[in-house]
This record gives structure tokens, C-alpha cells and sequence, in this order.
């Protein structure tokens, strides 16, 4: 019973997760810390189902960290490792740690936009601060 309930509070929004995004989540929590390659085979799925959703659980859910890296014995590449976050604390502090790395982005963004630029670049800056203002939000709900 401890274990489903540390489980569950590493998770947190566990029940909104997809079904393909619980499959890699619970991957990840069973064979941490692991490689994208090593997801796809305990999950014998292909690596593009599993890549998209180890973003979105990294960078949208806050549910995964890097672990490190290793060198692919194939490919001789180094190979991101993945582990779930070791307990609360551990998580909210990397959500709080994005959060201002955001807001950062956003004031320099924003500084930026206010020199003399041309309407394209003014429209690029204004579409990546409404990017990261998206970003912000979906941490913020964190």
C-alpha cells in the first residue's frame, strides 16, 4: 500500500495522463534510469511513440528529469537517461525552477520588443512570448 501511495504522489496528475503517456511514464518508474531506445523495447512500440511523449511528460507535466547520459553501443551516441522525480519536493522545486527560468525568457523577450525592429521581427518576438506565456500557464496549473 506505501508503494501505490508513493506511487501516486510522484504522479500526481497520473489520471489525466494518455494511455501511451502512462505506458512510458510507468517504463520509466520500472526500468529508471532508462533510455528513449530502452522505453521502446520493454514497450515494443517504435521510437516515435515514445519520444513525443517523454517531452510532453518532461517539459508540459514536470513528471520526468534527466538522469545523465550513456553512450549507445549501435550508434556510439550519447543517450539521454530518464528517471521520474524521487518525491515532491524534488518536483516542485524543478517546477519552480522552470517557472522563473520562463518568466526570464519572457522579461528579455519583451525588453527585446521594445528597440527599434522591424514588423517581422516584432512578430516573431510576439509569437514566442505568447509561447512561453503558454508555458508559464501549464506550469503554473502544475
Amino acid at each position: 500500500m506505501e508503494a501505490v501511495k508513493n506511487r501516486n504522489t510522484a504522479y500526481h496528475n497520473i489520471d489525466n495522463l494518455g494511455k501511451r503517456q502512462f505506458e512510458v511514464l510507468e517504463a520509466i518508474r520500472l526500468n529508471q534510469p532508462c533510455t528513449a531506445q530502452e522505453i521502446c523495447r520493454f514497450l515494443g512500440v517504435g521510437i516515435n511513440q515514445v519520444t513525443g511523449r517523454i517531452s510532453e511528460l518532461r517539459d508540459d507535466l514536470m513528471l520526468i528529469t534527466e538522469a545523465g547520459s550513456e553512450v549507445n553501443q549501435n550508434s556510439k551516441a550519447q543517450n539521454t537517461l530518464w528517471r521520474h522525480f524521487k518525491n515532491k519536493d524534488e518536483r516542485i522545486n524543478a517546477i519552480n525552477k522552470k517557472y522563473v527560468e520562463l518568466q526570464n525568457i519572457k522579461a528579455q523577450l519583451e525588453s527585446d520588443g521594445h528597440i527599434a525592429l522591424s514588423p517581422y521581427a516584432a512578430n516573431v518576438i510576439a509569437k514566442e512570448i505568447e509561447k512561453v506565456d503558454k508555458r508559464i500557464k501549464k506550469i503554473v496549473k502544475l
